[in-house]
């Protein structure tokens, strides 16, 4: 009999070693211990697409219905692995996640034509250029469509036994919803299966396929109340964007929405502000235990009193906001631009910054790059009165926007205060130049600062300089000192070839020398340009240089 060989290192430390390298390394390690194989298997199992008319979803859906997967999946592993002992190797509790798909370009069925054409290059031509129907579209198309209806039925069933499921994804976008899709969506609600166990939802489709879904899902809330779900998230698909004005069924969509006053925690829109977002809000419930709320709209409107939903929506919800994210662009990529009423909407105390947001604590806020250089010279200003709206406020980010000096100085001056102290204790910032006049402003206001995270567009040792030099910045920054700042970690980047924002090592380690030793630098990377392990800084430097994993 044989028995299990000790790890030759502890669990604690292969996670450590493990958080340094891509995610995708601990598949790799599949055959080194028990620990790792249980961790490879997790991690190769947490997430099941089921996609239609796709067949490697088809096999993933198929292999979940396996006991002991391991033996059709680790063959060429077991001669290293005989000292381990595989009993109850159940795939189907290792799922956290499902993403269930509607295949956007699946062949639909064609009419064929009333009658032939003729090719018009040879009109005089033989009965064989007369151009016959595609039979090989309506094959593929039927081909397609009962692939998808085995893989929903196959995922209807194995599903039941996925008892650890708490997330739901629904990507529909513009698809045609098939029968066999509806009727998998509706068998997911039942009791039995893993509908009254979720968690989050998310669902992107198009207002017409999402006010179908609700439709659908909407039955079910008065036989198994949808009390679990605390993340609700919606994304428009917005091809049409104002053709589907007239064809929402907001009835539907309200329905949902009540099921979900007692349990909702986070909600979270994307889409165009007219119609999509300001028809939801008006019809959406008041969630008693909403705590973040956000937001990535397009600000196609032409006044400011069409925006009187959304200003609604959060003054309801004014006592249990406490993180607020308003981007005035969807998450997915397109060439349509918010309007600059969004700035005036979020400054003008006639609207955001007449709320009042007492328990708020986390806000983010993003502009557009090209509205930094118009209001950096006037005397209004681009952001709300924040020391009013949320006087509790301690984390603050302003992203994908270059700020000026005399912008940041305005930012500061309108933050909360207690005390005559300034509150915040984290900020993110995007800086244009960063000079050693800016550093003094920063600690001047921010005396309690904890953490600071900036992305530089450049720096230079004043402001006027027409040829920004970085190593005259670093020279004169370690003239200063900070001592008594508060801050513990600190940040900075720079533009890099891979798009992703990489640590300006030179500018990080000169602002750490004026700063405590016991700072923390950020030197972790977001993509795959990282350098070696034993590449985290130059060790001279006088603060802690960690290398935090991504």
């Amino acid at each position: 009999m044989s028995t299990a060989i000790p790890d030759p290192l502890a669990i604690e430390l292969w996670l450590e070693i493990l958080s340094y390298l891509p995610r995708a390394v601990r598949r790799w390690m599949i055959g080194v211990s028990r620990a790792l194989f249980e961790l490879a298997l997790d991690d190769i199992y947490e997430e099941v697409r089921v996609c239609a008319g796709d067949e490697k979803s088809l096999f993933a859906v198929t292999q979940l219905q396996y006991v002991f997967y391991f033996l059709l999946t680790a063959l060429l592993f077991l001669f290293k692995l005989r000292h381990l002992k595989f009993r109850h190797v159940n795939l189907a509790r290792r799922v956290r996640r499902v993403v269930v798909a509607v295949h956007p370009h699946l062949p639909r069925k064609r009419e064929l034509p009333t009658q032939p054409r003729v090719s018009a290059t040879n009109c005089h031509s033989s009965p064989k250029s007369i151009t016959r129907p595609n039979i090989s579209d309506q094959d593929q198309s039927t081909k397609g469509q009962d692939s998808s209806a085995q893989l929903f039925s196959i995922a209807r069933h194995t599903l039941k036994s996925c008892c650890n499921i708490r997330d739901l994804e629904l990507v529909v976008n513009d698809a045609s919803l098939q029968p066999c899709f509806m009727s998998f969506l509706k068998s997911l609600w039942h009791s039995e299966s893993i509908g009254p166990r979720i968690r989050k939802l998310d669902i992107k489709a198009t207002a017409v396929n999402l006010s179908a879904l609700f439709e659908l899902m909407s039955v079910y809330r008065l036989s198994y109340p949808l009390i679990n779900i605390e993340n609700l998230d919606l994304s428009f698909c917005h091809l049409h964007p104002y053709i589907d004005d007239g064809t929402i069924n907001y009835f539907h969509i309200a329905s949902f929405l009540s099921a979900l006053e007692p349990s909702l925690l986070s909600f979270t829109v994307s889409g165009y502000l007219h119609p999509h977002l300001l028809g939801l809000l008006k019809v959406s419930s008041t969630f008693t235990r909403l705590q973040k709320l956000e937001l990535h709209s397009i600000f196609n409107i032409q006044d400011l009193q069409q925006v009187a939903p959304l200003d609604k929506f959060i003054a309801r919800h004014a006592e249990t906001l406490e993180h607020i994210i308003i981007d005035p662009q969807t998450r997915e990529s397109g060439s349509d631009l918010s309007s600059r009423l969004f700035v005036q909407w979020l400054s003008n105390d006639a609207a955001f910054s007449q709320q009042q947001l007492s328990n708020l604590r986390i806000l983010e806020l993003a502009y557009h790059h090209h509205w930094a250089y118009p209001y950096s010279h006037l005397s209004t200003s681009m952001f709300p009165n924040l020391n009013q709206i949320s006087p509790n406020l301690t984390t603050l980010f302003i992203a994908r926007i270059e700020l000026h000096f005399d912008t940041i100085a305005d930012l500061l001056a309108r933050v909360p205060r207690q005390n005559g102290v300034c509150s915040i204790r984290s900020l993110k910032l995007h800086i244009d130049i960063l000079t050693p006049k800016l550093m003094d402003l920063l600690t001047r206001n921010l005396p309690y600062l904890n953490s600071l995270e900036m992305h530089v567009s450049c720096a230079s040792e004043h402001l006027e300089d027409s040829a920004p030099e970085q190593y005259l910045f670093c020279k004169r920054i370690r003239e200063r000192k900070y001592p008594s700042w508060a801050l513990q970690y600190l940040r900075i980047t720079s533009a890099s070839s891979c798009s992703k924002p990489h640590p300006n090592i030179c500018i990080v380690e000169a602002v750490a020398s004026t700063l405590s030793t016991t700072v923390v630098l950020g030197l972790g990377y977001d993509c795959l340009c990282r350098p070696s392990l034993t590449s985290v800084g130059n060790p001279s430097s006088s603060a802690s240089v960690i290398r935090r994993p991504p």
